[in-house]
């Protein structure tokens, strides 16, 4: 699991807040762990589905996510820059020194 947070560039805490059942992560949490776990589009969307999220065509960041997850970048670094150079919000919760 620790593997998995950090290609997802989550802090550790997380593992106790997805064991609580009233936790709902946010959409780019779910968007982050996508990443770390290497899910190809479709188990994204059933992932994110299953966390109450979907990925919308009509929003630019959910474009650039698919593109992503499509062209297989798992690097959340790679992700994160794509995103971060287009003005969007980055994945993950790991504070950058």
């Amino acid at each position: 699991m620790n593997s998995v947070l950090k290609k997802s560039d989550l802090d550790r805490r997380y593992v106790s807040k997805f064991k609580m059942k009233t936790y709902r992560p946010a959409k780019n949490t779910v968007k982050a762990l996508s990443i770390g776990l290497r899910l190809n589009l479709e188990e994204t969307i059933f992932f994110l589905k299953s966390a109450g999220y979907s990925l919308s065509e009509s929003l630019v960041d959910d474009l650039v996510f698919m593109f992503c997850i499509e062209k297989e970048i798992y690097n959340i670094d790679e992700v994160n820059q794509l995103l971060y150079d287009l003005g969007f919000s980055i994945l993950g919760t790991v504070p950058r020194e």
